[in-house]
């Protein structure tokens, strides 16, 4: 009888740290999206107009993207555009940058933000995601060509960690519409990792307790 009472203890106690997990699993899940439209363009657009110059003829596939935290300054997300130059980042709400290629090789970056729902209204840079937000953020670079053999092709490859990178300032904030969507990536999140470890507490406390029941023969 009491090894039955102790074996439903224990199955009340791993209900309860499965439920735990998985609600803290669904509270640390990113809840907001910022797509970024990676454009590079051959040059800087005399008028201005970098959507009409470049958005629709500029290169940008599979280019690197970095989402910095605009209060730390530190990488949240990174990831390469599809083949469109285009990537949704699923984040947590926050204060938010982009960035790409490393400022020291361009001659001029442009950025413009935007509420989905509201494509043609620019919105503050950095970029403020509430909680369910859904932003997109047209990102313009000129490169600057020094290369002897004239090829100024984009590099699409992460740079190396130890590698210094100020792409995530000096960034200059114009009014242009924007579209589409693209690849994916994740924030990444360990919410669930406290209750699993008290899952895993509760059942070694159970096994140890049904270890001295039987030996005491109950």
């Amino acid at each position: 009888m009491a090894r039955l009472s102790l074996l439903g203890v224990c199955v009340a106690l791993a209900f309860v740290a499965i439920g735990g997990a998985s609600s803290a699993a669904a509270q640390q899940q990113p809840t907001a999206t910022l797509t970024v439209h990676f454009r590079i363009c051959g040059e800087i657009p005399a008028d201005g107009d970098y959507y009409t110059t470049c958005h629709d003829n500029g290169s940008g596939g599979g280019g690197y993207i970095d989402i910095y935290n605009a209060d730390t300054g530190s990488i949240a997300v990174s990831g390469n555009a599809d083949a469109a130059g285009n990537i949704t980042f699923n984040l947590f709400a926050g204060a938010y940058t982009v960035g790409g290629p490393p400022g020291d090789f361009l001659d001029a970056t442009a950025t413009f933000c935007s509420q989905n729902s509201s494509p043609s209204v620019a919105i503050a840079y950095p970029v403020n995601l509430g909680t369910g937000g859904a932003v997109t953020c047209d990102f313009y670079v000129v490169p600057s060509c020094g290369a002897a053999d004239g090829d100024c092709t984009h590099d699409s490859t992460p740079p190396p960690s130890d590698e210094n990178d100020d792409s995530g300032s000096g960034q200059s904030v114009v009014t242009l519409p924007n579209t589409g969507s693209g690849a994916s990536m994740d924030a990444s999140s360990a919410g669930w990792l406290p209750p699993l470890a008290a899952l895993i507490a509760a059942l070694a406390l159970c096994a140890v307790l049904t270890m001295r029941l039987a030996r005491r023969g109950i």
